[in-house]
């Protein structure tokens, strides 16, 4: 009997020890990076870019959404280039240290005019600062019919507007007669008082 009770607890202690090896040979998925949500991630020097897309429009521009951590405790003036109308083109993003949110929220849009990537592809992206090695990245190119994103389409910058002239009421210190010219006064840029 005693020697069954031994064969038990060795056989039931060899069990354990085989299932639990599984943990060493076995990768554990939460070890490995992923993103999480539809962009994509990648880091340059102290920059965290995280949950990048581009949201296109009709009009061939695009949006970049996306948030960036600013790890230094200095202002990063960080270049991002794309193609556009077959060319390179690039602007900027200012990032303070911490987080900022591009693309959307309190700072608006970041307009990518005449973007050649269509909605369902992947854009080359490329971000650099300083004398950091930049880091280029396959974004993906969305549109507005997912409701998600469909607030955070891009908008054409607004255009200046020209205000209209007075609609034949004089100024202050101009009189017309009725023929239209100017009077005297307001010709000679000397008003009467």
């Amino acid at each position: 009997m005693r020697a069954r009770a031994l064969a038990s607890i060795a056989l039931l202690g060899g069990v354990a020890v085989g299932l639990a090896g599984c943990n060493f040979v076995t990768p554990q998925a939460t070890t490995n990076h992923y993103d999480p949500s539809d962009g994509v991630s990648g880091t340059v020097g102290q920059v965290e870019l995280r949950n990048a897309v581009a949201i296109v429009n009709d009009d061939g521009d695009a949006n970049l959404v996306l948030t960036a951590v600013n790890n230094s405790a200095r202002t990063i003036s960080l270049r991002v280039q794309y193609e556009a109308g077959g060319q390179k083109e690039n602007t900027r993003l200012s990032l303070s240290p911490g987080a900022t949110t591009v693309g959307y929220g309190k700072r608006g849009q970041k307009l990518l005019e005449d973007f050649d990537p269509k909605a369902g592809s992947l854009a080359k992206i490329y971000f650099v600062y300083g004398s950091q090695e930049g880091v280029q990245l396959g974004v993906p190119v969305l549109d507005t019919t997912w409701s998600e994103y469909e607030k955070h389409g891009p908008t054409a910058p607004p255009s200046p507007s020209v205000s209209p002239s007075p609609s034949g009421t004089p100024s202050e210190g101009a009189s017309t007669d009725p023929s239209g010219t100017p009077s005297d006064a307001a010709s000679d840029g000397t008003t009467e008082g």
